[in-house]
């Protein structure tokens, strides 16, 4: 199984330290940057599980990054944010108004690495679903890991690997979108010179090869301008 990344977008070097590390630790993927648009940039262009967000960034603030997650790139990633107010209203607000998934307020044991260790795996216990569990879901999609192949219907799909692992990703995250340069990042094709044309070439051949198991489906969904969801 792959390992799971997580993006923390923290400015403060000590507290960032300190949770890459137990996140190291703990046998995670970790990426870290320091302010909201370069957070931005990489939830766009890679394949980031879950975000550990700073509400106090230099640039732009926390809330706006859950925002433009949510409003504007229509994700669906678990957010977890690190704020220092703990009033009830500004929870509300993250947690209704924005949709952070959870929160911690950045004082006392609370925001222990091991705290925050503890919640990521919680989150991720309850968004991520593995690819070995896809199929206890009421749905035609399951994935034989063993075999690397995705079934439809209980049949085989005649997938190259490359569209295999594009499938997978699309399927152990029903209903969320995956931009065509997260897709390619999956794929492991953006160091081959290939462009998001590759992608729609790919799509088009899954699509295809799920029309031929069950003609007219339509689990493959183009998301105008920003790429690709499987819809149940």
């Amino acid at each position: 199984m792959l390992m799971q990344k997580i993006l923390v977008i923290e400015d403060d070097p000590t507290i960032a330290e300190a949770l890459t590390m137990a996140l190291d630790n703990h046998g995670f993927d970790f990426d870290w940057c320091s302010t909201g648009i370069e957070g931005l940039e990489k939830i766009k262009n890679g394949s980031i599980d879950l975000v550990v967000l700073d509400i106090g960034l230099p640039d732009i603030t926390g809330n706006d990054v859950l925002r433009i997650i949510r409003q504007e790139l229509k994700s669906e990633i678990p957010v977890l944010v690190l704020t220092a107010l703990d009033g009830e209203i500004e929870q509300v607000l993250m947690l209704e108004g924005l949709g952070a998934d959870d929160y911690i307020v950045k004082s006392g044991a609370s925001s222990s690495p091991r705290v925050i260790i503890s919640k990521i795996k919680l989150l991720l216990k309850r968004t991520l679903l593995p690819s070995n569990d896809v199929g206890k879901l009421e749905n035609p999609f399951k994935i034989n890991d063993a075999l690397h192949q995705v079934l439809f219907e209980e049949k085989p799909l005649n997938l190259t690997p490359l569209e295999c692992k594009i499938l997978r990703q699309l399927v152990s995250k029903p209903n969320n979108t995956f931009t065509r340069e997260q897709l390619l990042n999956i794929a492991h094709e953006r160091h081959t010179g290939a462009d998001e044309n590759t992608i729609n070439t790919h799509m088009a051949s899954i699509r295809k090869r799920l029309n031929e198991v069950a003609p007219g489906s339509q689990y493959i969904r183009t998301i105008r301008g920003i790429g690709y969801s499987l819809i149940l």
